[in-house]
């Protein structure tokens, strides 16, 4: 009975554990700037890759800006 309540015990630290490295994944995600796009060769932006594409800027809750594209789709149906 012993052993039982220790696999027990086990296996809920390890599902507690991977539901925890879940989360933070999902509320972490890895980070991918124009350094990453550089150093691996690349596009760092659309017009690199001929499309015909709109720079805006998104504002963020502290003051600072975002930026982003607004990328037209070749055929809008």
């Amino acid at each position: 009975m012993g052993i039982v309540v220790l696999l027990a015990v086990g296996a809920g630290l390890i599902i507690a554990s991977g539901t925890l490295a879940l989360c933070y994944g999902l509320t972490h995600p890895p980070r991918r700037t124009l350094a990453h796009a550089l150093a691996r060769g690349l596009p760092g932006d659309p017009s690199e890759l001929n499309l015909n594409a709109e720079e805006v800027w998104f504002p963020l809750h502290g003051g600072g800006r975002s930026p982003a594209w607004i990328i037209e789709g070749a055929d809008p149906d």
